[in-house]
This record gives C-alpha cells, structure tokens and sequence, in this order.
C-alpha cells in the first residue's frame, strides 16, 4: 500500500502534520425560564438564543 492515501488521510507519505490554534470562540446564549433556579435545580426551556450583545 505504498504511495497511497485513503479515507481522510491527507498526509503525504514521510511528512507529519501540524496544527496551529490561531484563536478562539465564545458566545453567551440567553435563555428565558419562569423563574431563577433554587441551589443545585435545573430548569430547561426549549428556546435559547445568542446574546444580542455579545
């Protein structure tokens, strides 16, 4: 099987890959719930939305 490539392997044969991380994403999800949550309570609701202002 030399020379050849398959699947999603996208190395040529002798070299190594390399990944850089050249940031990063954050975004705050507004979620709306009939009333806050007591100490260790989940509360769900089925619509939650980005942040507007973020």
């Amino acid at each position: 099987m030399t020379g050849t490539m398959t699947g999603t392997d996208t190395r040529q044969a002798g070299r190594e890959g390399t990944v850089a991380v050249v940031g990063s994403l954050n975004i705050d999800l507004v979620v709306r719930v009939p009333r806050l949550p007591v100490a260790g309570e989940t509360l769900a609701d089925s619509l939650a939305e980005p942040d507007p202002a973020s």
